[in-house]
């Protein structure tokens, strides 16, 4: 997929706004240049920063394991989504099993903050250093 080039800010288009706005445009211009140009060669969060993330199927409050892709130490773990719970977001508890792998258990509560232990769900696991 092609990503279009970001539109450049002009001058011209903030004549209400004070002549100050002159020293954002510049460098918002050169943000947008550089996001345009990475995303066009495919950055992704995976290749380009510092963490691991996996889609893992889980149940409520039962231990699992996961290795990770990377030979990192993780200092953050959290769960970016779960299918079936979108609010509250589960809570995970998580450590280091071993290098590259890691044990965590999920727990998913429902609105008034009970326990919610039905079925399994898909979540998204980042962990970050």
């Amino acid at each position: 997929m092609k990503i279009p080039n970001f539109k450049r800010l002009n001058r011209n288009e903030f004549r209400d706004f004070p002549p100050s706005v002159e020293r954002l445009i510049g460098p918002l211009n050169d943000q947008l240049s550089s996001l345009t140009s990475a995303l066009q060669n495919g950055i992704t969060t995976d290749n380009n920063v510092a963490a691991d993330s996996r889609l893992i199927q889980v149940k409520h409050a039962v231990e699992n394991e996961a290795e990770l892709q990377r030979d990192i130490r993780p200092t953050d773990g959290r769960i970016a989504f779960a299918d079936n719970y979108p609010d509250p977001p589960p809570v995970l508890q998580w450590r280091m099993a071993g290098v590259k792998k890691v044990r965590f258990t999920c727990y998913f509560f429902d609105s008034t903050g009970a326990a919610n232990p039905a079925g399994t769900a898909n979540v998204r696991l980042v962990f970050k250093v």
